[in-house]
């Protein structure tokens, strides 16, 4: 290798050896710190060099003298401190492989480990506490979100199965996959906040789970003494955010639509916002006690969502061969009443697959989202106090006329 290559791959090494060295020398009594792990990195970078140039036992005798340093530290730590701890030891044989990649494979990614094994450290406290924080139900959602993406995605065919040449098995359960993902961020957010972060907050995120489960809980909570004007103000919040939702959601799918659909979406959502606002203005600040919201990776939910997503891609292939544009804004208003994702994704694929006007998809999206207000509307009136229904009938009213004004627009 040529000198000045060989010379910044161990100015690298040292320097990512030396951010986990003081990360760990920050630790009380640490068997290897700042100087150790340095070091430990250019062991790595030597071996992986010598490696190369000889043989690459070199490199293999190298880890395994690491591994038998790692476990005499830690003989000898749990004698003289009476406890036993093995992050230290790992994240030595961790640095010493580091510093083989950054001559064996590509740095960056060495880096990247580095810096996340850094931080890993670091937040021991917190993820110590969000990991006693969870409930048996908030791990079943992790495990089956890596079920439904690691073992039911791959094996899925990829061949069309309807007449119209719209619907993959595979395809149909990636949506799955991809909304369940954002759920699945979301919710986490929820359980982080638990209601500490005021009622915009609170609404906001509870609108990237669910805004309709959020409208439905809060109206419930009305006629058992929750404040109207807080709980209005957190449904508001909710109905804006599932714009910025809808739109990340299709700019994933279908990246093309995505400049003609930010400008609407964005609008929604902003007012949204500011209805939000207007509502909570002058009420005494206050946490809402946010929604709970089922696990939203459940084998049963993925496999409602991906039935619905098929029969509403489906329905509007079909509509769109036997009635045209007309078919489509006729789905999109009935899909829309209950389901936001299933309609909107749908109109994104066919965009891909179907060649589908990009102006009549951004209006199919907007009237879906009308109609959803229509619905979250008589939530409130069939589940809410009158107050709440006033306040935000007014609310949505306002939103419904600026879907329409967006429909104009487009």
């Amino acid at each position: 290798m040529d000198p000045m290559q060989v010379a910044k791959i161990f100015a690298q090494s040292l320097l990512l050896g030396a951010l986990i060295g003081l990360q760990r020398e920050r630790q009380k009594r640490p068997i290897a710190g700042i100087r150790t792990f340095p070091l430990v990195a250019a062991l790595g970078t030597a071996c992986a060099l010598l490696a190369r140039q000889y043989t690459g036992w070199i490199l293999a005798a190298g880890f395994l003298t690491m591994g038998g340093f790692a476990i005499t530290s830690g003989i000898l730590r749990y004698h003289v401190k009476k406890g036993l701890s093995t992050t230290t030891q790992m994240a030595m044989l961790l640095t010493f492989a580091l510093g083989a990649l950054l001559v064996q494979g590509p740095p960056f990614i060495a880096i990247a480990v580095g810096v996340v094994m850094a931080a890993l450290l670091q937040y021991k406290p917190e993820l110590h506490g969000f990991a006693q924080g969870l409930q048996s139900k908030d791990v079943y959602a992790v495990v089956q979100f890596a079920l439904i993406t690691f073992v039911v995605l791959p094996v899925l065919p990829d061949k069309t199965v309807d007449p119209f040449h719209v619907i993959s098995l595979r395809q149909v359960w990636w949506m799955v996959v991809l909304v369940s993902g954002m759920s699945l961020a979301s919710y986490a957010g929820l359980k982080l906040l638990g209601g500490r972060y005021g009622t915009l907050v609170s609404g906001l995120v509870g609108g990237l789970v669910s805004s309709t489960a959020t409208t439905l809980t809060l109206s419930r909570r009305t006629k058992q003494g929750e404040s109207v004007e807080m709980a209005s103000a957190a449904i508001m919040a909710a109905s804006g955010v599932v714009f910025l939702r809808i739109a990340a959601i299709v700019g994933v799918i279908e990246v093309s639509i995505l400049p003609r659909l930010i400008v609407p979406m964005a609008g929604l959502f902003v007012v949204g916002v500011v209805l939000a606002a207007l509502l909570a203005f002058r009420q005494t600040p206050e946490d809402v006690a946010l929604p709970e919201i089922k696990n939203p990776c459940e084998v049963r939910f993925s496999l409602i969502f991906a039935l619905m997503y098929a029969v509403v891609l489906f329905l509007l292939a079909a509509g769109r061969h036997y009635l045209g544009n007309e078919g489509i804004y006729v789905v999109s208003a009935v899909s829309g009443l209950t389901d936001m994702d299933a309609i909107a994704i749908s109109v994104a694929r066919l965009v891909g697959v179907e060649s589908l006007d990009m102006r009549t998809a951004v209006r199919a999206i907007i009237v879906a989202s009308m109609a959803n207000m229509v619905f979250k509307t008589c939530l409130v009136a069939a589940l809410g106090n009158r107050r709440l229904l006033k306040r935000t009938g007014i609310g949505f009213g306002v939103l419904f006329a600026t879907g329409i004004a967006a429909v104009a627009l487009v």
